[in-house]
């Protein structure tokens, strides 16, 4: 029995959930990494994954071998072996944990989290040749994915309390979109008339650099339509600008003025007043 086996939340849904084929297992010694992602949805488990999975991408089956649910629940669909379809070529190596949420706007539930380190802490003692843990987005080829979009290394680290989700960085443009058509051109330029460099295909989600004329950038010469019937484009949340710090005042520095010793209070006291009548000074006298 693997160390995941005996979680709490587990619950092991393999082959009750729709499949079409099956995936290839490579056995547990192939696998090194394990990636974390998000659906990208506010809601959703392993049931309706594996449906749009396998009905409308023509996969085999649900791509994570784990969800983890809002509640904490981590549903196990594949044995760890299995080559499933989650990060490109690295689907042989890397066994696939994703929670549920769309971790741009939103923070994982803290059941999410403790369920997460769980599942990690468990998976690097039943992983023999395990190695390291990366986001989706930090493999080559997947840079642009708005995924996983929260601090798993704080998580797996063991800081579940504290908040972690997504935050606008101007690094990162002014938003993301997703495709939702089977297939999109990417253009060279910022005109319809331009080349097309290649087509994208429906659910990607990349991230926005500017809009011109009609058109977003999604990162260098690659421009795609903005026309909400072909992709949804989702703004990064606005930072709140920090308060500007009041000026100081200038500390003031005061001199005494003096004048010099008469020879009675009298007229010491006349000429005080004529400083003040001149000046309007405060003017005291005082006994030398």
């Amino acid at each position: 029995m693997y160390n995941f086996q005996r979680l709490e939340k587990l619950a092991d849904l393999r082959g009750k959930t729709v499949s079409n084929g099956k995936y290839t297992d490579y056995g547990v010694d192939s696998k090194t990494d394990i990636t974390v992602h998000h659906s990208l949805t506010k809601s959703g488990d392993s049931s309706a994954f594996a449906n749009y999975h396998v009905n409308q991408l023509g996969w085999h089956g649900v791509a994570y071998h784990f969800v983890i649910l809002k509640d904490g629940t981590i549903e196990w669909n594949h044995n760890l072996g299995l080559r499933s379809y989650h990060v490109g070529d690295w689907n042989t190596q890397a066994v696939g944990v994703c929670l549920v949420g769309d971790f741009r706007t939103e923070e994982p539930t803290k059941a999410q989290k403790e369920s997460l380190k769980q599942l990690h802490d468990a998976l690097v003692k039943d992983l023999p040749n395990y190695k390291v843990t990366k986001g989706h987005n930090e493999y080559p080829d997947y840079t642009w994915k708005a995924c996983p979009e929260f601090d798993y290394k704080k998580v797996i680290s063991g800081d579940v309390d504290s908040k972690s989700s997504y935050k606008y960085d101007p690094n990162k443009g002014i938003g993301t979109l997703r495709v939702k058509v089977p297939a999109l051109n990417v253009r060279d330029e910022a005109s319809f008339n331009s080349n097309v460099l290649k087509t994208i295909k429906e659910n990607d989600i990349y991230y926005v650099y500017k809009e011109e004329n009609g058109l977003y950038n999604i990162g260098g010469d690659a421009w795609v339509s903005a026309n909400s019937k072909y992709v949804g484009f989702t703004p990064h949340p606005k930072q709140e600008k920090e308060p500007e710090p009041e000026p100081k005042e200038e500390e003031k520095t005061y001199y005494r003025l003096e004048t010099g010793v008469f020879g009675s209070k009298e007229v010491a006291e006349q000429e005080a007043q004529k400083l003040r009548n001149e000046n309007g000074w405060t003017v005291r006298v005082k006994k030398a």
